[in-house]
């Protein structure tokens, strides 16, 4: 519980003025510093967001944005990156969507300090305006000339491009660079900034301002017909492509006598292989028929693999590269996330490029672990070339001044829509817009957090002095000095009812507690059915065990709901934990009345900012 104690309380000290800083959203017109019904609309569109209840779940694009913020088009983001020294409590990284906020997406700060942005391969095919404000603060003498970097990390399959409409730094315009990367599948634009923009006129450190408006265009991942497909030519492979086709010691394999092996493997699998695509098709039926799927948390050189004929999804892309290597045919692992409608779960998979009778390079998917599971070869060969929603591309947007020593403060705003070719926008124009706008958006979280504490609607927290714990909703005995039934608001924005063993040693099994477990199996299995139609779903919904390791004691029964069925779906959810017993008619309304005054999301974070208002209030007096 440590990091998210310690990252609440960074959220928590910066404020929501402070949080929110500049949120854009679709259907801008010309900006104008006195468009305030252009601003309002905005705000009133981020915060359309509401406890009506919602159908069933038919699609897994129905809960996408349960998984993450999913870059789709015309939904409006906004990624925060505030790099202020760590001591600084102001610091936060973090992404808005739709009314909701997602802080790191649930990782803790070590290892992952980018909040979790994605990309599905559906939704290429799109032309993404943003609008980029930073602001440079110098920590040292700033000596000479640097720039400011933001990179947009974009698969290779969605061939990036991003062109620049225009860009300031502190109200001069200046000419932005943009770099593309097809090597690393981003792309970079770089800000001049001058050592005269971070000096005032005495000499002394100040403030920078940039603001930069562009277009990031997405291009259409399609199957492509094989026959529109050719051989790449080892010679004329391009420079970016030339490593990605080349099995290599060291990197590959460990020697020659294993790049040999592996080189034979290819060869025996691909013997019947007309051409590469052909090959490809091949290669994946072979590893995909050949491994047998077993979790591993050792990485192996694929003759390893190759040998011991196991391996998890790593393991699976790893001999599947290696081999593709080994026949000169461009590819890559690529690391990611598989999105089914019943889970998400880190993955990798593979992919390959070759080259289009047309011209150009045609990148596509090729997943040989999923191809595993399949019942036919014809089933393994759709693991080629799949345009599938399963697989998630993180796409966290990465900001850096390079060559200067500044802190930024940066937001990105993806997908703001602004309509028509507009040129000359004033930046103290667009600058008062989006302070319009984010002031819009605090005021609205400002009123829902004033609405709770009015109401009389602030939880208890269950570690009163621990910033991150969960709130508990409700709590009763089940049975007296061994078990305790509690309903808890999670920080994750989920809602979890779960039986819980008092104390050591203590078995569930009385008759009181099994009354308990099997309503919380009824619950599970009949909102399973009603919202999933049967499907799994455990991102969504989950009914889990915990045992002691020692004893094999059942020592808690959990079963819960996440964020995305809070907000959609908490009608048929209050009327079985009703019907069930689970919740009294005071916990059921405490929920309802939660979710009625919070408009329906982010139940938790404004829980947090009530308290601290409540706090604040309280301190002035």
């Amino acid at each position: 519980m440590g990091w998210y104690s310690r990252t609440v309380h960074r959220r928590l000290t910066i404020g929501f003025l402070g949080l929110l800083v500049a949120i854009l959203v679709g259907g801008l017109k010309q900006l104008t510093a006195a468009d305030s019904d252009t601003a309002q609309r905005a705000v009133e569109r981020l915060m359309a967001t509401g406890p009506d209840p919602a159908p069933p779940i038919t699609s897994d694009e129905e809960h996408a944005g349960a998984v993450a913020p999913v870059l789709t088009p015309r939904t409006p983001l906004l990624y925060h990156d505030d790099t202020l020294p760590a001591t600084d409590p102001r610091e936060a990284r973090y992404l808005v969507s739709e009314g909701r906020i997602f802080v790191l997406d649930g990782v803790p700060r070590v290892g992952q300090v980018e909040p979790m942005l994605r990309i599905r391969p559906v939704d290429g095919g799109q032309h993404i305006a943003f609008i980029v404000r930073s602001t440079l603060t110098p920590h040292g003498p700033v000596l000479g000339d640097g720039v400011l970097e933001i990179v947009f990390p974009a698969p290779a399959i969605f061939r990036p491009s991003v062109e620049v409409r225009s860009a300031w730094v502190s109200g001069r315009s200046v000419d932005a660079t943009v770099l593309p990367h097809a090597r690393r599948g981003t792309v970079t634009v770089q800000v001049p900034v001058r050592v005269a923009d971070l000096r005032g006129t005495n000499g002394t450190p100040r403030p920078a301002s940039v603001l930069v408006e562009a277009i990031l265009e997405l291009q259409r991942y399609d199957s492509v017909d094989p026959i529109k497909l050719t051989d790449p030519e080892p010679e004329s492979i391009p420079a970016p492509l030339a490593e990605l086709a080349t099995l290599s010691i060291g990197s590959d394999c460990r020697d020659a006598d294993e790049k040999e092996k592996l080189s034979r493997a290819a060869r025996a699998a691909t013997a019947t292989a007309p051409d590469s695509y052909q090959q490809v098709l091949a290669v994946n039926s072979f590893v995909s028929s050949r491994l047998r799927y077993l979790e591993s948390p050792i990485r192996r050189w694929p003759g390893q693999i190759l040998e011991e004929e196991v391996g998890d999804c790593d393991d699976y892309s790893a001999l599947t590269v290696a081999l593709l290597r080994a026949l000169a045919i461009p590819c890559r692992p690529t690391r990611g996330f598989l999105y089914d409608f019943g889970a998400v779960a880190p993955h990798t998979w593979v992919e390959v490029a070759l080259p289009r009778t047309d011209g150009g390079t045609h990148w596509f998917i090729c997943d040989p672990t999923l191809a595993a599971a399949a019942l036919s070869e014809d089933e393994r060969e759709s693991a080629v070339q799949l345009p599938s929603r399963a697989h998630l591309y993180p796409a966290q947007p990465l900001v850096a001044p390079s060559g200067l020593p500044a802190h930024h403060v940066t937001d990105i705003l993806l997908n703001t829509a602004a309509s028509g070719r507009d040129e000359g926008r004033a930046p103290a124009d667009l600058e008062r817009y989006m302070l319009d706008v984010s002031t819009g958006v605090a005021r609205a979280f400002n009123g829902r957090a004033d609405a709770l504490a009015r109401a009389n609607l602030l939880v208890r927290r269950e570690l009163p002095l621990s910033p991150g714990s969960s709130y508990v909703i409700g709590e009763r005995t089940i049975t007296e000095g061994r078990s305790t039934l509690r309903t808890m608001l999670e920080s994750e924005e989920r809602i979890v009812v779960e039986l819980v063993a008092v104390g050591d040693g203590v078995d569930l099994g009385d008759e009181g507690e099994r009354e308990v477990i099997e309503a919380l199996r009824a619950s599970y299995g009949q909102l399973d059915w009603l919202l999933f139609h049967g499907l799994p779903a455990h991102h969504c919904l989950e009914l889990a065990y915990a045992r002691d390791p020692h004893s094999d004691h059942l020592q808690r029964v959990r079963l819960s709901f996440n964020r995305y069925l809070v907000q959609c779906h908490l009608r048929p959810i209050l009327k079985r934990m009703r019907k069930q017993g689970l919740w009294t008619d005071q916990e059921a309304g405490l929920v309802e009345n939660l979710h009625r005054t919070s408009g329906g999301t982010n139940l938790y974070y404004l829980q947090e900012l009530a308290r601290r208002r409540v706090s604040e209030s309280n301190h002035v007096r």
